[in-house]
């Protein structure tokens, strides 16, 4: 696959390389050598995209039932100084997995995405996963989604604001106002998902099909999603079954900051907790003051606190977007990004639906 990506990367270069060449190569017949070149490097931009977005399919399910696809929108009052998307409301738009013709499923997974995600984020696995008869449902979080799609039609793009406040945070030493901004964050997503929540248990949800599944229900998330829903089963696991993260610090455990640093909840979680980890953050798990809550969960000899380290991926890798643009991905993952896609994803797929069959 990267062999083949480079092989457009170095074709489209040659391509840009003869259109400047013929362009200044001495001509009686200028126009014709204008359109001759623009026909050339126009003909070869489609490589670029090809290797940009070779747009990849996600695997062959491996379950044995057909999968459904629907999208769902759920309404409420948001908790004060979170974000509405039309007057007094927010609207959280779902996506929605399920096994075709089934009644009683395995169990219900609640995804949340990172920061500047988008409800398609981990598509390869919620599609396997429904075709072994789970039943997914990924939150859109407007404002903190790349994009939105609102059931009047309308597009909600990242907050600049919030976008700013992610990229401020990195690596920050001002410990007080990391952890304002952390709680921040995760009001918004909290909020999404309590809602998500109550619907169900209340027998609310738009798709009455998971009415009997309410004791059944896991939370996943990738990055500041999987913050969030650890955050939320540290506060509810009556509700829920499992946690799953894939390398997200535990904001949700820090409970004080100072000059020096935070304070972590470092009690014992009352459900289980499945950690994934890429090369991005594994090697520094001690050196970052954002995961020592992390490295707490690393250490711990509880049969049911799974730590997995994914090698040759980073941070994005542990994403879809490594199907859909390799390049980019392993460019914003620091060139992390060695292994395989469709193996990468494979090897985290087979760790999260293990974990969902033995806690089930």
């Amino acid at each position: 696959m990267e062999y083949v990506n480079l092989v457009f990367l170095i074709a489209f270069f040659v391509a840009l390389l003869f259109f400047i060449f013929f362009l200044k190569k001495k001509s009686k017949h200028r126009f014709l050598k204008f359109i001759f070149s623009l026909i050339l490097f126009m003909s070869l931009i489609p490589l670029l995209f090809m290797s940009f977005l070779p747009m990849n399919p996600i695997s062959e399910p491996e379950g044995n039932y057909d999968v459904l696809n629907d999208r769902f929108y759920i309404s409420f009052t948001p908790v004060k100084g979170n974000y509405e998307t039309s007057t007094g409301l927010r609207e959280i738009p779902i996506n929605v997995w399920k096994a075709e013709g089934l009644n009683n499923y395995t169990g219900i997974l609640i995804f949340s995405h990172g920061a500047n995600g988008v409800d398609l984020s981990n598509e390869d696995l919620f599609v396997d996963l429904a075709s072994r008869g789970y039943y997914i449902i990924s939150l859109s979080h407007p404002y903190h989604s790349f994009v939105s799609e609102m059931s009047d039609g309308r597009k909600i793009f990242t907050d600049p604001d919030f976008m700013k406040s992610v990229m401020k945070s990195q690596n920050s030493e001002d410990y007080i106002n990391s952890k304002k901004t952390y709680d921040s964050w995760l009001a918004v997503r909290e909020d999404d998902i309590n809602n998500i929540l109550n619907t169900i248990f209340e027998g609310e949800f738009p798709d009455k099909a998971i009415d009997d599944e309410k004791p059944n229900i896991f939370l996943a998330g990738h990055s500041l999603g999987g913050s969030a829903v650890t955050s939320v089963a540290r506060k509810r696991p009556e509700d829920l079954k499992g946690v799953i993260a894939l390398e997200s610090p535990l904001f949700g455990d820090i409970t004080g900051a100072d000059e020096k640093g935070f304070v972590f909840n470092k009690d014992k979680y009352s459900i289980p907790v499945l950690n994934i980890y890429s090369d991005a953050s594994w090697p520094h798990l001690k050196d970052w003051p954002a995961y020592e809550g992390n490295l707490h969960l690393l250490n711990s000899n509880s049969f049911d606190v799974r730590n997995v380290h994914i090698e040759g991926i980073g941070h994005l890798g542990l994403t879809d977007l490594y199907l859909t643009t390799p390049v980019l991905t392993n460019l914003f993952d620091e060139g992390l990004d060695k292994k395989d896609a469709y193996e990468a994803l494979e090897e985290i797929n087979k760790e999260i639906l293990k974990f969902l069959e033995d806690f089930s």
